[in-house]
């Protein structure tokens, strides 16, 4: 059973980055009475002796205390400046024990909800003359989801960003929340809910990555949390997320599938001051899929390995 109704949202990310700093140590030379040719001689001869004697019987032992390099872990989240994170909320030992509780029918019954709070955004090529946009996205994840795993889909496609006619993203969120609460009003077994956005291009990162010898556009998960004011202490926005926990764990587990299964596609996990549209319930996502220089074709490519990475995550959960 594959339900269809979606939206767009244009969202810039801006990613810092920091610089690493390079010491030089100073050094001092002092003067010294020149050695004769003959006590140079003797002294080469001394220290090949040693040498030699040091190296009986094999090669060098290169596992010293100074050689041996414990390789540093990189965390699976990027925060934005001005994000406010409660005291463990990141760690992520804590957050891959968090269970989704979800269990799925799979009996065509639709559980999956797929919406787009931006519902406009587009890509470079759609393959068919006519620019692709994030619905399209939409429609392919929930082509694989029911095709492959015999899952019901709702598509939502109404326009969240539309207001009097014209693109306005001011608002949109509290629109798209309005229409999901109603879909789920009306469709009370869905229990994930995906929201479907575009990255833009930030300058500097590569566009694709190989999966199956084919170019795929990068995927990137986002969470929202509160803000901080001015002291640097949380702000009092009025957009609490209660799922906060159960939001990132559900990213953290879906970035180290990816991970595992199609390396280089999922970007970092990103944190963002606000909720978008993650309150709704706990196991929700917002996936920023491609960007404005990806085909549509480069991102149905990493849809594939998205959905089974999301089925192997609740599975297991």
């Amino acid at each position: 059973m594959l339900l269809f109704k979606t939206i767009k949202l244009p969202i810039h990310i801006k990613r810092k980055k920091t610089a690493v700093g390079l010491h030089r140590a100073a050094g001092y030379h002092r003067k010294r009475k020149r050695p004769n040719k003959k006590m140079i001689i003797a002294a080469a001869a001394v220290f090949v002796a040693l040498y030699g004697i040091k190296n009986i019987g094999g090669a060098k032992n290169n596992n010293t205390k100074e050689d041996i390099k414990t390789p540093v872990q990189e965390s699976a989240f990027s925060v934005e400046s001005g994000a406010y994170i409660e005291s463990g909320l990141l760690n992520e030992a804590d957050l891959m024990n968090i269970k989704t509780g979800v269990r799925l029918k799979m009996d065509g019954s639709p559980e999956i909800l797929i919406f787009h709070t931006h519902s406009s955004e587009g890509y470079a090529d759609g393959g068919t003359g006519e620019k692709a946009t994030v619905i399209d996205a939409g429609n392919a994840l929930a082509e694989i989801i029911s095709d492959t795993y015999g899952v019901g889909v709702v598509h939502d496609v109404s326009a969240y960003d539309m207001l009097d006619g014209r693109t306005s993203t001011e608002g949109s969120y509290e629109r798209s929340e309005e229409g999901v609460r109603k879909l789920l009003n009306k469709y009370p077994g869905i229990k994930v809910l995906i929201d479907i956005h575009r990255d833009s291009f930030n300058g500097s990162e590569t566009n694709t990555a190989d999966y199956n010898g084919r170019d795929s556009a990068r995927l990137m998960l986002v969470n929202g949390v509160c803000a901080l004011d001015n002291n640097g202490q949380k702000a009092d926005a009025g957009v609490e997320n209660p799922y906060i926990s159960e939001n990132i764990s559900l990213s953290l587990k879906l970035k180290k599938a990816m991970d595992s299964a199609a390396p280089d596609i999922m970007k970092n996990v990103y944190i963002k001051p606000y909720r978008y549209s993650l309150n709704i319930m706990p196991c929700s996502l917002l996936l920023e899929a491609g960007n404005e220089n990806n085909t549509i074709d480069e991102v149905k490519n990493s849809l594939y390995p998205f959905a089974s990475a999301l089925f192997n995550v609740l599975e297991e959960n």
